[in-house]
């Protein structure tokens, strides 16, 4: 499966088969996860995949979402420990998201998930006091018939995206970007593949402003801390970004910039996260 049909076809999985992932698949995992990179230098990122029968007591790790009103019962977990420090949110949605859509390209269902009992956890892994659980992400193989959690996704609107004008401005905010992407289907691509993001409760809050070869996101929230919980989110949308750059054959690197925000009109409510710059102008 390629970057593109990986991208398309993830969702995330509510109800899993019973049977473990392969011992072959697993090990591709367990080096992915060993070999994986940070987007931000100095952070220490740790994934630890753990078996549901590691969970001595599974049910009090309380692995769910809608604040455990649903609970997922999975195979197979991966748990993302860190520590706090400005950039580790969106550090471990970049790294997270590559592995995701790595996962996709196996046949591995994937989802993320929020709700988890933090103290039966830090206790199960032995965690350092400067250690945080960030997020869990359930992972197997997908149930093939229908699930109660599955109709809520459908329900609530879970695979609605916004188009390309909905959040991506070309030189300054509100300035939509079709009159420059127009005949760059290499800018397009990369702009309807990083919208296929996840995020949480599908609320989108990662903006773009373009400027010929740089990138500069943001994110819409009134928080300006670095704890800031759609940073995570951030990060998930900066793994597509990124890849789908490299995969139209753009070298794409972080740009160190003191940022803005009356130079590209972005109004209240909203935070700069990064900037990025190609190598090369869009085609």
């Amino acid at each position: 499966m390629e970057l593109y049909e990986a991208i398309k076809r993830r969702i995330s999985v509510r109800k899993y088969q019973e049977k473990l992932i392969d011992s072959e698949t697993k090990e591709k995992i367990v080096q992915y996860i060993e070999n994986c990179k940070n987007i931000y230098e100095g952070q220490n990122l740790i994934l630890k995949l753990i078996d549901n029968n590691d969970l001595s007591v599974k049910n009090k790790a309380n692995l769910g979402f809608a604040g455990g009103l649903l609970k997922i019962n999975a195979p197979h977990y991966i748990v993302a420990i860190s520590e706090e420090d400005e950039g580790f949110l969106e550090n471990a949605g970049f790294v997270q998201e590559g592995l995701v859509l790595e996962l996709t390209k196996l046949g591995i269902a994937t989802c993320w998930l929020g709700t988890f009992n933090e103290k039966y956890l830090r206790q199960s892994l032995n965690l350092k006091d400067k250690q945080i659980i960030l997020n869990v992400i359930a992972l197997g193989y997908e149930y093939e018939g229908k699930s109660f959690a599955g109709s809520i996704r459908n329900i609530a609107g879970g695979n609605k995206r916004k188009s390309i004008d909905e959040f991506v401005y070309y030189k300054e905010f509100g300035n939509k970007i079709k009159s420059f992407s127009y005949s760059r289907r290499s800018l397009e691509t990369v702009c309807c593949m990083s919208a296929l993001y996840p995020s949480a409760n599908n609320n989108q809050p990662v903006y773009l402003v373009i400027i010929e070869t740089k990138i500069v996101i943001l994110i819409k929230s009134k928080d300006s801390n670095f704890t800031d919980r759609k940073r995570l989110d951030a990060g998930i949308f900066m793994a597509h970004l990124y890849l789908t750059c490299l995969q139209e054959g753009y070298n794409i690197k972080l740009l160190k910039e003191k940022f803005n925000t009356e130079i590209y009109k972005v109004p209240d409510g909203f935070q700069y996260v990064t900037s990025f710059s190609i190598d090369k102008e869009w085609r």
